[in-house]
């Protein structure tokens, strides 16, 4: 969201971008219902580490969560969860609730690949695709099999298609991976 703001306040800044597993807005129903669980969450006894806790199955899948490096990485999270100062992510969840940027994407002029995890149940795919349809020239892939990180579930093929992105002056990255969707 803070990418999608800074493309749209200073456009200058940026000839291209990556926003991954992301909303054009908060404002709805849903999400207003998720934030509001979630800053509760935060607010109550080690509130960082019961969110953290219930939401780890939802963050990764279910082969890195098993893995050898998944369980590092529960390891490492759970504890700077655990000296998370819960108010302040409750204000980061009470400032991320109003977001809209849906009436700027049409203005957005820079090359954005929207990336989504196929199986995210906290940013769904359809999320990505209405950024994509919405913003001129914007790519959507979708990465099979990820959850809401899928930089870290499925690093090698979110690591690839930035690398392609990135480096190249195509208007378009070729999915050449069985792991991404087009």
């Amino acid at each position: 969201m803070i990418t999608l703001q800074l493309l749209a306040d200073h456009p200058s800044l940026f000839n291209k971008a990556v926003i991954a597993n992301s909303f054009a807005e908060t404002v709805n129903k849903g999400f207003k219902a998720m934030a509001e669980s979630w800053y509760s969450e935060f607010l109550s006894q080690e509130g960082p580490v019961k969110r953290f806790e219930n939401f780890w199955p939802k963050l990764v899948n279910n082969a890195f969560r098993s893995s050898k490096e998944g369980m590092s990485v529960y390891q490492n999270w759970h504890a700077q969860a655990s000296t998370a100062d819960g108010e302040s992510l409750a204000n980061i969840v009470k400032g991320i609730s109003d977001f809209d940027i849906r009436a700027m994407l049409p203005d957005i002029k820079q090359r954005v690949l929207v990336i989504s995890g196929e199986l995210d149940v906290i940013s769904p795919v359809s999320n990505s695709h209405y950024l994509s349809q919405h913003k001129p020239d914007a790519q959507h892939v979708s990465i099979k099999n990820a959850y809401h990180l899928p930089n870290v579930d499925s690093a090698s093929a979110f690591n690839s298609l930035l690398i392609d992105f990135l480096s190249k002056k195509e208007e378009r990255i070729v999915c050449r991976q069985s792991a991404i969707r087009c």
